[in-house]
């Protein structure tokens, strides 16, 4: 494990190895952005403390900012501990106060794999590949499955009972 101190949401340690990671990204940002960005500025200082909150709340860390801009990274150590955590964000994301003009919605995903924390409290690994990726986070409605299919393999085989579509 690495510390993350001085990263955002979470710090404490990196879980490494198998992690279950979670990745956002702000559906339309660069529009959302151009037509309102003094909104965009509280809406993403919103979805930060959310994300933050959640993460914490579900036992997972969060690495230091790698330039995702509009999106966010988590780890966690249970695959239905990142489920949790992403149900939860989907749900306050939902149900949220946002600055006028602004309809925030975040693209999932989900995806179970090797990551290695490097000593500035950021992720690499096999778990990370742009194509896998971006796959997790495809533009998916609220209501889609969020986990890849090593995250359900996963999630079942340690008797956890299947999460039930977002609606």
């Amino acid at each position: 494990m690495v510390s993350t101190s001085g990263g955002t949401g979470s710090e404490g340690m990196l879980t490494a190895g198998t992690v279950t990671v979670l990745l956002g990204d702000v559906e339309g940002s660069t529009g959302l952005w151009e037509a309102n960005h003094d909104g965009m500025f509280t809406a993403m200082s919103q979805l930060d403390e959310l994300v933050a909150d959640s993460v914490a709340r579900h036992r997972g860390t969060r690495p230091v900012e790698q330039g995702e801009g509009d999106s966010f990274v988590a780890g966690f150590a249970r695959a239905s501990d990142a489920v949790a955590c992403a149900t939860d964000l989907q749900l306050a994301i939902a149900k949220g106060s946002w600055p006028d003009g602004i309809d925030l919605r975040v693209r999932m995903g989900l995806h179970t794999g090797e990551v290695r924390a490097r000593e500035e409290g950021r992720y690499f690994g096999p778990a990370l590949r742009v194509g896998l990726v971006s796959r997790a986070c495809r533009w998916r409605p609220l209501s889609a499955d969020l986990p890849t299919r090593p995250v359900r393999r996963r999630r079942s085989s340690r008797g956890h009972r299947r999460a039930e579509r977002l609606r």
